[in-house]
């Protein structure tokens, strides 16, 4: 990783644990983020950290993208960067575009990938509302 020079904030994964895991996201949704962490590093569930941030949101405690945002992932229970080569091996690409309380009216989208690489919308309605797109590999 490097001092990054643009719009977006990657996020690695520890490179002494198990796995493989990076994450670029649009600086407009630090607020999400860096809260989930906050609330990681609280011992919070998921339930919990989506509850919270859920009402967080509601009241303007947290602030959220007002246009689309774009998350990027690269992971992979048994991703490893592979130092010879300079790649990443045995990890998926995954990419959402946050669209707060977004739904399947507003979008014309499904609820559910209709076929492999299809985009879909998750949590319709919701302050985390995204659509999914994962490509085939």
């Amino acid at each position: 990783m490097r001092e990054g020079f643009n719009n977006f904030i990657c996020i690695s994964d520890n490179p002494n644990t198990d796995g493989f895991q990076v994450v670029c996201y649009h600086k407009s949704l630090e607020p999400i983020m860096s809260r989930g962490r906050e609330l990681t590093s609280e011992g919070k569930s998921r339930g919990e950290k989506e509850k919270i941030r859920s009402e967080e949101a509601k009241s303007g405690k947290i602030e959220l993208p007002t246009t689309p945002a774009t998350l990027h992932i690269y992971y992979g229970e048994n991703g490893f960067y592979n130092t010879e080569t300079n790649n990443i091996e045995n990890a998926k690409y995954r990419y959402v575009v946050y669209v707060p309380y977004a739904t399947q009216e507003s979008t014309g989208l499904s609820l559910s990938p209709n076929q492999s690489s299809h985009p879909w919308l998750m949590f319709p309605g919701a302050y985390n509302a995204h659509i999914m797109i994962t490509p085939n590999e």
